[in-house]
């Protein structure tokens, strides 16, 4: 995971570097193209989706202004100068002022959604952080750049829910309404090998059973017995 590339004008030095992929594609295709598979493996929730509207806007595309490009390109070219400068000796870290963790915080614990369109995000949020800092100059995590994080985080979670590619929500509902109907009818109570038979998980996935059970413990709809491994209705 590294890259090394020195020339007479400039000087690269990539450590422990990770591959990132960007795609495009119409809603409709990637909502063609997962399958409950792929939410088991949690690949779909590491994926940062961008939702945009395509329309005609120039026959030839014009060159980009050679100003704008050029300020651009010192820009980035100071920002990697002032990481590899920061990097050389030890990893670059910056703290998190004390009302920007208390934001960033409440939110985890109070605005993020209890939903399966939400998992990762708060991870995703810590990485923002540290992109949005150091493209704006900045030491110090402070609360202008939180509140930023926060509102792309939202945004994302909206987006997510729009091009949802296989109805996780609905999927998960629907898994529910099988086992609730079919441990209201085991009242000696049921193993989760026989009930995982009864609901055909496998036509939803693993994820999608497993997230249907845990709601159901949570909202206490049914219990489960450690010892014997067994679910009972309430």
């Amino acid at each position: 995971n590294r890259y090394h590339s020195a020339t007479k004008g400039h000087k690269i030095n990539i450590e422990n570097a990770y591959l990132s992929m960007l795609a495009a594609s119409t809603v409709e295709t990637y909502q063609g193209i997962f399958d409950s598979n792929f939410l088991d493996i949690g690949f779909i929730n590491r994926i940062f989706v961008v939702r945009d509207r395509g329309g005609r806007k120039w026959a030839i595309p014009p060159e980009m202004d050679r100003v704008e490009k050029d300020r651009l390109k010192r820009h980035l070219g100071e920002l990697l100068r002032a990481i590899n400068d920061s990097s050389k000796n030890e990893l670059i870290k910056m703290p998190i002022q004390p009302r920007a963790r208390e934001l960033f915080e409440f939110w985890y614990q109070n605005e993020m959604a209890d939903s399966i369109h939400a998992k990762r995000l708060d991870t995703y949020g810590l990485r923002l952080m540290a992109l949005l800092g150091i493209n704006e100059g900045k030491t110090e995590i402070d609360e202008e750049i939180t509140k930023k994080v926060i509102t792309i985080l939202n945004w994302e979670y909206q987006i997510r829910k729009q091009v949802d590619p296989i109805d996780a929500e609905g999927q998960i509902a629907r898994m529910e309404e099988r086992i609730r109907r079919v441990v209201s009818e085991r009242k000696e109570g049921i193993p989760n090998r026989d009930l995982k038979r009864a609901v055909h998980y496998n036509r939803y996935g693993l994820y999608i059973y497993n997230a249907a059970l845990k709601n159901m413990l949570n909202y206490r709809e049914m219990r489960y017995d450690h010892k014997t491994k067994v679910y009972f209705p309430r």
